[in-house]
């Protein structure tokens, strides 16, 4: 906590650029957010009493009309982005609409917000003040997280990253290199939407009402089962899970939704019989399984329920309404698949179907024909741990204590056929999670009906009160820490900050070298695609990107399998639109765990490096990256780089020089194999280990050579003139540096080697100008801070 403090507050510069470049992104986006959730409403409304859900019904809230309309308008984005007509509407006309809708919702429904006051965790005699204020703390700092650059990996890989593929075609299409395509994508709908309107901060807005609007989901669950929903709502309020996922753009909250709103509407149709609710119910599980395939866990969770109904003829009616409900939203994702995979449920099922996909090594137990239940078995101490070990900071304490205390559902006495059906359907959906989830995030769908469950049966009076608070404040606690430390969320909505300088100074996924994806987003034609070679998320760099999963071989080693030749390779690259190829140095080490996933014969290996050397510009290089550019052919040119190649031979070393081991890695660079013999990234390799050994003249003559080699780039320039300034030859290094900052010059680091070479010749004042330039560019750096301080 210190250190957040210290880099985004004691170390951060206040500017009136930054403040109103942020706030005119998130106002614009507010006002879009709030008119697009009363569109959404409305229409949301007058579907839910077109099918017989009455506004004065016992049972009903505007809860269902909000579901309905949100899994309409991703299903209605779907459509256009089917027809090709995906755009970006007027900015100006756009927000002045939905603006003038916000402010009609907001009128319109004070009433109804009023009404449902006592719902809230926050209420009176829902829980103790020290508490609640924990909950309110912990509520507003996750919706302020909301405003902030991205960072979380499945969205900028795929929740996020699909949608803008989207966008920049105009249309949905088979994106065929990305793992994810072929996934149903219900709530990523709303996020394109959001994206198309006003980027990818209304996204995130959106997927933090979906988050909101399971507060009141989860208490209306309640009260048609008897309770008040306070205790359950202020459990969910409390569960780090839910905090972090309101602020960033997972589908997990929408998808919540939708299974929460459709168990409501099932336990209504046991309760009074009424066919309406049940039809919403099914439409509402239709759209929560085409949000993620899991969703079809909604089904056996559904007939756990009602199977004391479904023995009588009119039960089975019921089912086959509820079937057919749900199969609508459905079916334009199964038919989706089946046209551009030739496979409804892509990629599960391959074998059914004809089509074999590599399957997650979490997943293939599960959907292959290799003793899945043995399998399965053996993973379920792994799972459970995953409730207790926090993954990724995004789960927590209240998540591994609910699971502890389902086994008290199967104690209860239950006072109502709906209550005894909702403890079934709970027990059901939970059972399925906890096997096929991975981790703690996946829960979230069942804490809703879990935490309703767990207040009907937990008492409210006595020790275990006390304990229930205490659970609440851990959690609310726990979740407060997560978001200081890693996201700061302050930072940006003070003026502390532009997005900017949060993608330097945060940990977003790679490509976190934001010089990098401004230089290619200012520098490729938009309809270019680019080939990661490779990396996980490419999201900020604006262009679409190949960017490798972790499941089974990569889509390089595919492509060569099929294309074992330099010609074959560059006539493969031309069809299938790839004419750049991003060489992302030791990025590429994260899947070497996986044996597979790159092995080539050095048959391939060497036609790679031919069709690099012979069919390649080099368009751009900085520290660690080299874009090539696939032309015609030409004589053989020497190569800065070696994609993947040299990350896969030289790993071992790389770790030795991080960790300090200089002469152990020199050992593999000095004797490198013949493909990288004559590469300039093997002879950068070498010159750094000298300098760490302060052999100042060997490095000199390492980096001299891989210059000759076309590794012209600020790590060479910046280690060469380091090299000469050990030896005492300032002026002679001093042309590499200045070459160095004009090859980056939002680099601190090259900023920070040029003010020192100045300030041995003397030029003080060049000195302080370009050291101040290092410290506004990374002030959480204390070095150069130092620096700047002994040249004043």
């Amino acid at each position: 906590m210190a250190g957040a403090w210290q880099q985004y507050f004691v170390e951060a510069r206040w500017s009136t650029a930054a403040l109103a470049a942020n706030w005119s992104d998130f106002l614009p986006a507010g006002v879009a957010c709030a008119g697009l959730a009363a569109l959404v409403a409305a229409a949301g409304g007058r579907a839910a009493r077109w099918l017989g859900l009455s506004r004065a019904g016992r049972f009903t809230d505007t809860g269902f009309g909000f579901g309905l309309g949100l899994a309409a308008a991703g299903s209605l984005v779907m459509g256009a982005g089917l027809a090709g007509l995906l755009f970006v509407p007027p900015r100006f006309v756009t927000l002045t609409a939905l603006a003038l809708a916000g402010i009609v919702g907001v009128v319109r429904g004070r009433a109804a917000l009023r009404r449902r006051a006592s719902w809230s965790p926050m209420a009176r005699g829902g829980t103790a003040w020290p508490v609640r204020l924990l909950l309110l703390a912990a509520l507003g700092m996750a919706l302020i997280g909301v405003l902030n650059i991205e960072m979380a990996w499945d969205a900028l890989s795929y929740h996020l990253r699909l949608p803008a593929f989207y966008a920049y075609r105009h249309k949905i299409y088979d994106v065929w290199h990305h793992y994810c395509a072929a996934f149903p994508s219900q709530v990523e709908m709303l996020f394109l939407l959001g994206r198309l309107v006003h980027g990818d901060t209304l996204a995130r807005l959106l997927n933090a009402l979906c988050g909101l609007a399971l507060l009141p989901a989860t208490a209306g669950l309640a009260r048609d089962l008897g309770l008040i929903g306070r205790v359950a709502t202020a459990l969910l309020a409390a569960t780090p899970t839910y905090l972090l996922l309101l602020n960033r753009a997972y589908i997990d909250p929408g998808f919540a939704l939708f299974v929460t709103l459709a168990l409501r509407g099932l336990v209504q149709f046991l309760a009074t019989g009424r066919r309406a609710p049940l039809a919403v119910s099914g439409l509402l599980a239709g759209a929560a399984m085409g949000s993620k395939y899991v969703g079809v866990l909604v089904l056996p969770a559904a007939l756990a329920a009602a199977v004391p109904v479904l023995r009588r003829a009119a039960g089975r009616r019921a089912a086959v309404l509820w079937c057919a409900a749900a199969f609508l939203p459905l079916l334009p994702w199964l038919a989706k698949n089946w046209l551009l995979k030739g496979n409804p449920v892509s990629p599960l099922l391959g074998g059914l179907f004809g089509t074999h996909e590599e399957l997650p090594g979490d997943v293939t137990p599960i959907f292959s024909g290799d003793h899945p239940l043995a399998t399965l078995a053996a993973s379920l101490p792994r799972r459970a741990m995953s409730l207790l070990v926090d993954q990724g900071q995004i789960d927590g304490p209240q998540a591994a204590a609910l699971v502890g205390l389902f086994p008290l559902l199967l104690l209860t006495r239950p006072a109502s056929p709906a209550r005894a059906a909702l403890r079934r359907a709970v027990l059901a959906w939970t059972a399925g999670w906890f096997l096929l989830a991975p981790d703690a995030r996946f829960f979230l769908p069942a804490l809703p009906a879990a935490a309703v469950a767990l207040e009907g049966v937990w008492p409210a009076t006595g020790a275990g009160a006390w304990l229930f608070e205490a659970g609440l404040a851990s959690g609310a606690a726990y979740a407060l820490t997560i978001l200081w430390v890693f996201f700061a969320p302050f930072s940006m909505v003070l003026g502390l900050d532009s997005a900017e300088a949060r993608h330097t100074l945060s940990l977003p996924p790679p490509p976190f070298a934001s010089y990098m994806k401004t230089w290619i987003n200012d520098r490729t034609p938009p309809d270019e695609r680019i080939w990661f070679m490779a990396h996980f998320s490419t999201y900020y760099v604006e262009r679409e990107c190949l960017a490798e999963f972790h499941f089974g071989r990569s889509q390089f080693a595919r492509l060569v399998d099929r294309a074992p030749d330099a010609p074959a390779m560059a006539r493969r690259f031309r069809q299938l639109g790839f004419r750049y190829l991003l060489s992302t140095g030791t990025q590429a080490q994260q899947y070497t765990w996986n044996p597979r996933f790159f092995s080539l014969p050095d048959a391939g290996w060497r036609a790679f490096k031919h069709l690099l050397a012979t069919r390649a510009e080099v368009a751009w290089q900085s520290e660690y990256y080299v874009l090539y550019r696939l032309g015609k052919i030409h004589a053989a040119k020497p190569l800065p780089a070696l994609p993947l190649y040299e990350a896969i031979v030289f790993q071992h070393a790389d770790e030795a020089l991080a960790d300090g081991r200089a002469a152990e890695a020199l050992r593999d660079y000095a004797s490198p194999p013949p493909l990288l013999a004559d590469v300039g990234s093997t002879f950068q390799r070498q010159g750094d280990a000298w300098l760490v050994l302060a052999e100042s003249r060997r490095a000199e003559t390492a980096f001299r050579r891989a210059l000759e080699l076309g590794a012209d780039n600020p790590r060479t320039r910046v280690g060469l003139g380091e090299a000469l300034e050990r030896q005492g030859r300032s002026a002679e290094a001093l042309p590499h540096h200045e070459a160095a900052w004009r090859q980056h010059p939002r680099s601190a680091f090259v900023a920070a080697a040029l003010a020192l070479n100045y300030a041995h010749l003397d030029r003080r004042a060049d000195a302080r100008r370009l050291i101040a330039a290092a410290v506004a560019l990374r002030p959480d750096e204390a070095d150069y801070r130092k620096i700047a301080a002994e040249l004043k």
